[in-house]
């Protein structure tokens, strides 16, 4: 009796040159598939699209965080400059820089 050979399952793989997605497996709680399935829902994704989303997101908005903080670091040095240089001209000793930053943080306090 011969061995019958068995069909493989699924479809036959493509070439990684022709693949548009990679595959992940993880594993998660049932709280956490249901908040997925009802964003999905919700957004008219399915849950696959649903999840690189929000993964492609997290990315995004850390590097969002970090352009912001950058932005905000930068901008702060230039305010204290300015009000240093119109200190100075103005025959006023410069404060110290935090005394300035602490200034600005108190008009939103």
């Amino acid at each position: 009796m011969t061995a019958k050979k068995s069909k493989p399952r699924g479809r036959p793989a493509l070439a990684p040159a022709e693949k548009k997605r990679r595959n992940f497996t993880f594993r998660g709680t049932d709280e956490l598939h249901d908040h997925i399935s009802k964003a999905a829902a919700e957004s008219g994704r399915s849950i696959s699209e649903e999840i690189e989303w929000r993964l492609g997101q997290s990315f995004f908005m850390k590097d969002a965080v970090r352009w912001a903080v950058e932005a905000t670091v930068a901008k702060t040095f230039a305010y204290v400059d300015e009000q240093r240089a119109k200190e100075r001209a103005q025959g006023n000793s410069e404060r110290p820089f935090l005394d300035i930053v602490q200034g600005i943080m108190g008009d939103e306090q």
